[in-house]
């Protein structure tokens, strides 16, 4: 199954994702990020509850659903980890920043494989 293209009509939000590519060799573990690639989504801002990539129930405060490839083209596969950075669009806050932090990363998939990623975010854990 393949994301039908009529959906992309309620995707009309297009945030920044920049996976990690190694970290720095410091002693601090920084990340280092990829080039940054245009995500074309959905952006729900709702409070729920979702299970962190460490099994902890834990409540996120917006969703981001899309597909897995980039919509401008329809042809580049794209993935999403969930140690990635999102940058969101200007004027869009969540947990008063513009780059929340990745609760969790589902992908959805069929016999065909991945057809769509649905990313959950919320505050940053100090």
């Amino acid at each position: 199954m393949t994301l039908d293209p009529q959906f992309l009509d309620w995707m009309f939000n297009t945030v920044t994702v920049e996976n990690v590519t190694s970290l720095s060799t410091d002693g601090y573990g920084t990340r280092k990020f990829a080039t940054g690639f245009s995500w074309q989504c959905r952006i729900e801002q709702k409070s729920q509850l979702v299970t962190s990539r460490e099994g902890k129930e834990v409540r996120c405060l917006a969703a981001l659903y899309g597909p897995p490839y980039d919509a401008s083209t329809g042809q580049t596969a794209i993935v999403i980890g969930d140690t990635a950075r999102i940058t969101l669009p200007a004027g869009v806050m969540v947990a008063g920043s513009s780059q929340p932090a990745i609760m969790n990363v589902e992908e959805h998939r069929d016999d065909t494989g991945i057809f769509g990623y649905s990313v959950y975010l919320g505050a940053k854990s100090l």
